[in-house]
């Protein structure tokens, strides 16, 4: 099982910063900005992009088929087709040639563009967050990094003569966000799990070592989840409110997947139940890890 591998092998000796390695970014310092300073992973379904606070983790997700849009269903003008467009081509074209911008810009405004009503645009989860007990000081020796050969992301840091560190891998064959937890004494990680949603309707449903998000994408109503399976070892996993708690486990293992009902099938793109699709998902994960 390729999860299995990849956490066996990144419990290995890791490569620190004085390595000359291009294929390898680093940073002695938490990422502030998800633009120019986060660290991104991903799996062709969905992405992640993860800031290495020590207090709290942060994670950015977004699945790809998170899209306000909706289907046409013939009003193609909705979708910004416009019936005009192709009659009024060689008219735009001339108007750029004879330097006539805007003229062209007018009919490319009026004549080319539909309404795109229904066109929408891509959109994001939210934020998984992970908030540390006892670890608001800085940390001395932080790391954070991304293998780029092997696809791995890495937290290291040391904080009260103990050293912590986080590994995460994002498999494609197995549509999961793999997260290990580890620290070089017994009992030493504990941490609440909590998402900040930003579509407007969204539920957080907490059964044992499962977290669960239900939710539907602003704009279109199509549902969408969040599964989050919590394998921990040692420690005492809890609810508080919309947190699920984990207290003085060894180490922890937190594997995520997303799915919305989106399909590519004509004509309302319609698939399975978002539910059915997670869960099935983590049932094979969790056979073979």
């Amino acid at each position: 099982m390729i999860l299995t591998g990849v956490l066996l092998f990144s419990c290995g000796p890791e490569k620190r910063s004085q390595d000359t390695n291009n294929s390898r970014l680093w940073y002695v310092y938490p990422a502030r900005y998800w633009n120019s300073q986060s660290l991104h992973l991903g799996n062709s379904y969905f992405g992640t992009s993860f800031f290495g606070g020590v207090g709290e983790e942060v994670f950015a997700l977004t699945d790809q088929s998170m899209w306000t849009g909706g289907p046409a269903m013939g009003d193609w003008e909705k979708a910004g087709v416009n019936p005009k467009a192709k009659k009024s081509l060689q008219k735009i074209r001339d108007a750029v040639v004879n330097g006539k911008s805007q003229v062209a810009d007018s009919l490319i405004s009026h004549d080319f563009f539909g309404s795109g009503e229904l066109q929408g645009n891509f959109t994001s989860i939210g934020e998984l967050k992970l908030k540390f007990s006892g670890q608001n000081a800085e940390g001395e020796n932080y790391e954070r990094s991304l293998d780029l050969a092997n696809s791995l992301g890495h937290v290291q840091y040391d904080l009260n003569d103990v050293t912590f560190r986080r590994e995460y891998f994002c498999s494609y064959p197995d549509r999961v966000l793999a997260m290990k937890f580890s620290a070089d004494s017994p009992g030493k990680i504990s941490f609440d799990i909590s998402t900040d949603i930003i579509q407007d309707s969204s539920a957080v449903e907490i059964e044992d070592n499962t977290y669960r998000v239900k939710g539907f994408i602003n704009g279109n109503d199509r549902p969408f989840q969040v599964l989050i399976h919590v394998k921990n070892e040692g420690g005492i996993l809890g609810r508080h409110e919309k947190k699920l708690t984990i207290r003085e486990a060894n180490s922890v293992e937190l594997y995520l997947t997303t799915a919305t009902n989106y399909e590519m099938r004509y004509p309302d793109y319609t698939g399975e139940d978002p539910e059915k699709i997670t869960n099935g998902i983590m049932e094979k994960v969790l056979t073979h890890n």
